[in-house]
């Protein structure tokens, strides 16, 4: 159980504390994975993965990410998150203004779905300034689960742990078990 914190939220940064993020990332195109890490700088989920993504990937990076957890029953009230990263060349000025457009975002990404708005409208306030008109694609494409899984990949995946890792896990539960999120 996750106590609230001095405002009734759940205390992440109490539960995650101090120490490293680690991160591996693999593609079949590449020959190994890439591995990256920091240190975490405010136990923030959000605030330590924008510090991964400009320390490590060296990529300035603004994220924002929450879950409203109703702290009576831990239902989950809100969640989501939005990520804005700077391309090579940009200027300034864009920075600035999307520096600006985070700042007067008027909440947290669970208070802005809370009071209904879309994901189009959090990127049209994230991007605010930037753009002459209002563009958008002839079509708008909602994601959806599709799993597409195959022996090789678990083996892939699998050969990314750490050996001591998959020894302990085998040690305390006899065999590595590999299944999908539902």
């Amino acid at each position: 159980d996750l106590p609230p914190n001095s405002i009734g939220k759940l205390d992440v940064a109490a539960a995650v504390g101090k120490g490293i993020i680690t991160v591996v990332r693999n593609n079949p195109l590449w020959k190994q994975p890439y591995s990256g890490i920091t240190q975490i700088v405010s136990g923030e989920i959000a605030v330590d993965m924008a510090h991964y993504l400009t320390e490590s990937e060296q990529t300035p990076s603004a994220l924002g990410a929450g879950v409203l957890v109703d702290t009576k029953d831990e239902n989950v009230v809100a969640s989501g998150g939005w990520l804005v990263q700077m391309l090579p060349g940009a200027t300034d000025e864009t920075i600035t203004q999307i520096e600006e457009n985070i700042g007067s975002l008027g909440g947290s990404p669970t208070d802005l779905i809370r009071s209904g708005k879309t994901a189009r409208d959090v990127c049209d306030l994230l991007s605010r300034g930037l753009r002459d008109a209002e563009v958008y694609p002839p079509t708008i494409i909602k994601p959806r689960f599709a799993c597409k899984c195959s022996i090789e990949k678990v083996y892939r995946t699998i050969a990314l742990l750490p050996r001591d890792e998959m020894e302990e896990v085998l040690e305390q539960e006899g065999k590595i078990e590999v299944g999908r999120p539902r």
